[in-house]
This record gives C-alpha cells, sequence and structure tokens, in this order.
C-alpha cells in the first residue's frame, strides 16, 4: 500500500475519477444559486467531504472561488486535496489566495498529507 500511494504522490495523480463536467456543472450551479454564503460553504465542505466526489484541479478551483472570504477559502483548498485526481496541478488552487501566509500554509499542508 505504501508503494502505491508513493507512486501517486510522485506522479501527481490519484487513481480515483475526476467528476464527470454534466455532474460538476450541476454541483456548481446548485451552490452558485444559494444567496447564503453560510450555505455556500457548507455545501463546498460537504462537497469535499464525501468521499464519492473527486475533481480536477481546475474543478475545485472553480468552486472555492464561490466563497470570497480568504480563511475559508484556504479551508476548502485543503479539504480538497484528498479528492484532486490531478495533483501535480493543485498549485492553481494557490492563486486563489492573495496572502503568501496562506498559500505557504497550503503548499505545506499539501506537502505533508497523507492518503
Amino acid at each position: 500500500m505504501a508503494a502505491y500511494l508513493n507512486t501517486n504522490y510522485n506522479t501527481g495523480t490519484n487513481a480515483n475519477a475526476a467528476m464527470t463536467d454534466v455532474n460538476f456543472n450541476r454541483l456548481y450551479q446548485t451552490i452558485q444559486g444559494q444567496f447564503f454564503p453560510n450555505e455556500k460553504m457548507n455545501s463546498l465542505t460537504n462537497a469535499f467531504n464525501s468521499t464519492s466526489n473527486y475533481f480536477t484541479s481546475s474543478q475545485a478551483k472553480q468552486l472555492i472561488q464561490l466563497v470570497s472570504f480568504e480563511s475559508n477559502r484556504l479551508q476548502l483548498a485543503k479539504l480538497s486535496y484528498r479528492t484532486i485526481t490531478d495533483r501535480s496541478n493543485f498549485n492553481q488552487l494557490y492563486d486563489l489566495l492573495s496572502s503568501q501566509a496562506s498559500r505557504d500554509e497550503l503548499d505545506a499542508y499539501a506537502k505533508a498529507y497523507k492518503d
């Protein structure tokens, strides 16, 4: 198991398939249509916590952009890491964070993450 995980870490991939475009668009539109920021945050947290959901880095970035507070974006970016199928592209999510401290924290989290 460790060799398998290590291989995935080195190649930046995840063995699970990302959400289809149809399902992703449905999820995105549902969350985008929510009025209250706490509703969006709860829905995004649930989406990233679901063990049946996997996302590309681009999909996760689009979802996280639906919230505006830096602390929420950082929390969601960390939460999303487990679900990312193309981890070699995860650094795209760093662009969502305006402070260097937040980007550094996310980078450290990703480097230390163990599946």
